[in-house]
């Protein structure tokens, strides 16, 4: 896919003024030529993808089709020289990966919240029939404290990385492997996969998280795929969790 560099157009209408590397594709964050209002440019981000990586289950149109809730809106998607282009609404909140670069390891709290709630996305989005990729990058905090994917799409036709991206279990334990990993990272610090040989117990890090959760985030990091929880199992006992350490936080408040 050839690039765009600063001050070039994307169908005539968005001039680019930065590029930024993305988990997949590239990110452009562009001005919006008005012809009737010169002086008053908009901005707009636009997603690009080598349209030749898409497969055949699915059409562009049905990405303006997906849900809201789950995914940042699109406001278009067309193809231009072999590229397709996903052009954001205005893009409102906090890359998760910019808030781990600056407070990694996360309070224990929080990232159970995180973890909870793009594991819940990630259960909705299966119900449509859609795929997305579990990274930092794609993940956008918004102000009204919920979580949005930026990327996916109708499984089996936009590209997914290592994910089985037209079986939807096999799509369904790459995720959970790839949550696991983003909560071991969230947790210590460190990436899972940076050593090959042997993951370090989440605990020998950081002795302030459960056993239960250091079990469950093993269990996801498996490669033997039947080890795997399934994204249900693995939500459900961060909830479990979650809810064990407020009662016992509720309880010692109570003792003191």
């Amino acid at each position: 896919m050839k690039l765009k560099d600063k001050g070039e157009l994307i169908r005539n209408t968005y001039r680019v003024k930065k590029v930024f590397p993305f988990v997949q594709g590239v990110l452009y964050y562009t001005d919006l030529l008005d012809r009737e209002h010169p002086v008053l440019p908009s901005v707009r981000f636009i997603h690009a993808l080598d349209a030749r990586a898409l497969m055949s289950r699915g059409k562009i149109e049905d990405l303006l089709l997906r849900d809201d809730d789950v995914f940042f809106p699109i406001r278009d998607a067309f193809i231009e020289e072999e590229v397709l282009y996903q052009v954001y609404r205005r893009l409102e909140g906090t890359l998760l990966a910019f808030h781990m670069i600056k407070n990694v390891p996360l309070d224990l709290q929080e990232a159970l919240w995180l973890l909870r709630t793009i594991g819940a996305q990630l259960l909705r989005l299966y119900s449509h029939g859609h795929c997305t990729m579990v990274h930092p990058q794609n993940i956008l905090i918004t102000g009204a404290g919920s979580l949005r994917f930026l990327y996916g799409g109708p499984l089996g036709f936009i590209p997914k990385g290592g994910g089985l991206s037209e079986d939807p279990m096999g799509d369904e334990l790459y995720d959970v492997f790839t949550l696991g990993a983003l909560a071991y990272t969230m947790l210590t610090g460190h990436s899972p996969t940076a050593n090959a040989i042997r993951v370090a117990p989440i605990r020998s890090i950081r002795e302030d998280v459960p056993e239960e959760l250091d079990q469950l985030i093993s269990k996801s990091l498996s490669l033997t795929l039947s080890r795997r929880p399934r994204m249900t199992e693995f939500v459900e006992e961060l909830s479990r969790i979650a809810s064990n350490l407020e009662n016992n936080s509720h309880n010692t408040i109570k003792s003191e």
